[in-house]
């Protein structure tokens, strides 16, 4: 696909996907995005959020070497060729992924990734700030099992690394325990009770949540503490359905949550959100 915006700077991508055996299939992936060229509302495979000022490749591989096992992996090479926000000037960037899925049967699911990427940012300490390199390394081993037909177990325990330029290397871990359960075809409950504890903001580690119709969370988790939510909805009748999810955080090192005017007294930090729909 190639295109060009009103003063025709041009942006280019080109991708291929190869089966090459009944078990591996590769992918290829290249972008070369002009940094003047302007689309707004524009969404393109990129590591920036627009796309522009950037080029790069994207390899991937997906291998079945026997039933119930899966190896996926890719390897991306991107960079900027001019300045962008936070970053003063051009810089390139690598993200490596391996993850080994095992599916024993139909109701279980394991998966242990592994992931590390390099991508540039601004250093801090004088005057004029140079990009330098900022690496984060990440192990998760995920599990999902169905005990029975109304009950789902997920679990997760994840480790992460971070450097930043020669600045001392911090550490990040995350693990929680989810029940997701449908006693009846019209209710629905998810609770999950997390940990979590990494050295800064740097360190943090995502993980997705579950949410009320419409809407998702995917929050960042860092400093020290506990976290609990639930989620749930009850479908009153073909028309009227309600949702409703409390999440409470309670940091082990915190005696304020927050700042400015989004700022708590105390150790904890509590959500409640509420949803009704009604169909016509």
């Amino acid at each position: 696909e190639w295109a060009a915006d009103g003063s025709f700077n041009a942006a280019m991508v080109q991708g291929a996907l190869l089966s090459i055996d009944p078990k591996v299939d590769l992918s290829f992936f290249y972008r070369n995005i002009s940094k003047e060229y302007q689309s707004p509302f524009g969404n393109a495979f990129t590591e920036n959020t627009l796309p522009s000022n950037e080029s790069g490749l994207y390899t991937g591989v997906l291998i079945r070497p026997a039933n119930g096992w899966q190896l996926s992996a890719y390897a991306d090479f991107y960079r900027f060729p001019f300045i962008k926000f936070r970053v003063s000037a051009p810089t390139r960037g690598q993200d490596y992924l391996a993850q080994l899925t095992h599916t024993p049967d139909k109701r279980t699911e394991l998966y242990l990734r592994f992931r590390t990427e390099n991508k540039p940012l601004n250093g801090s300490g004088s005057v004029i700030n140079f990009p330098v390199e900022q690496k984060r390394t990440s192990l998760r081993l995920h599990l999902v099992t169905h005990l029975n037909s109304k009950l789902t177990l997920k679990t997760r325990a994840e480790m992460l690394w971070f450097q930043k330029g020669s600045l001392p290397k911090e550490e990040g871990f995350l693990a929680f325990a989810e029940f997701a359960w449908e006693p009846l075809l019209k209710l629905r409950l998810n609770t999950r009770l997390q940990y979590f504890e990494t050295g800064s903001f740097d360190s943090r580690i995502y993980a997705y949540e579950s949410d009320v119709l419409y809407s998702f969370s995917t929050p960042a988790f860092f400093d020290k503490g506990f976290r609990i939510y639930m989620n749930s909805s009850f479908r009153a009748g073909k028309q009227l359905t309600f949702w409703l999810r409390i999440a409470q955080t309670t940091y082990q090192n915190k005696d304020a949550v927050g700042s400015d005017l989004d700022l708590i007294d105390g150790s904890q930090r509590t959500d409640i959100k509420g949803q009704v729909q009604w169909n016509f």
